[in-house]
């Protein structure tokens, strides 16, 4: 079986993980995927279709930049990721990344790689996320994407009448405890058991039914408990 035979097949069993994090950008609210999220629900189907990913750092460049009186490093990557599979067959393709750190520097680099694999992906996979083209570092505070610098600034406080209407009853809908929620799922094996009931009701977590939320929260906790 070819490369692109194998790739079309994952891409026909490939399920986005929800967005389940809010974050604010202007008057709107949304969610955005996260890293470890994709690769979990990515890793099991690359390995069922004999596919494997390949990371290889190309360029680097860091610069420091003075942001409201602190030191930013920024850093830009060009990776080549290599997609194969079990035939040694393999295709390379080539992105970019940056990513920033206010401390001494080291995980600027890490942030980069990461940003540059993980928006390939999601091209290739055609898993978008909103706003996206609004991300970068040329502003305040650079290396974070804007949903990443939304929701620091949501969580602050600044909207908390809002943002206890939005967590729902008992706060069904409070995003700390939905990514707890995500997290126990996936570390369970249940996530997969899951998905027909996202799809069901608007595709994550916070869409669900306050009945369905606290059968979950309920069936979760007296796992952890057992």
């Amino acid at each position: 079986m070819s490369l692109r035979k194998r790739w079309v097949q994952l891409l026909s069993e490939f399920t986005p993980p929800p967005k389940v994090t809010p974050t604010r950008q202007g008057d709107v609210t949304y969610p955005y995927i996260a890293w470890d999220h994709l690769a979990e629900t990515l890793r099991p189907l690359l390995a069922k279709h004999g596919l494997w990913l390949d990371v290889s750092v190309q360029d680097v460049q860091v610069e420091t930049r003075n942001v409201r009186d602190k030191i930013a490093y920024v850093a830009r990557v060009a990776v080549d990721i290599a997609l194969g599979d079990v035939d040694d067959n393999v295709s390379v393709r080539r992105y970019v990344g940056e990513g920033a750190d206010y401390g001494t520097g080291d995980k600027a680099i890490q942030k980069a790689v990461t940003s540059a694999v993980k928006y390939y992906l999601l091209k290739a996979l055609c898993a978008g996320e909103p706003a996206e083209d609004e991300d970068g570092v040329a502003d305040a505070e650079p290396g974070r994407s804007s949903a990443e610098k939304a929701v620091a600034k949501y969580n602050a406080g600044g909207n908390s009448k809002k943002q206890s209407a939005n967590n729902g009853k008992d706060g069904l809908r409070d995003p700390q405890r939905i990514m707890a929620l995500q997290g126990a799922l996936l570390k369970s094996g249940r996530w997969n058991d899951v998905k027909p009931l996202l799809v069901q009701h608007g595709g994550t977590l916070d869409t669900l039914p306050d009945e369905e939320l606290e059968r979950l929260y309920r069936e979760v906790k007296e796992e952890e408990g057992a």
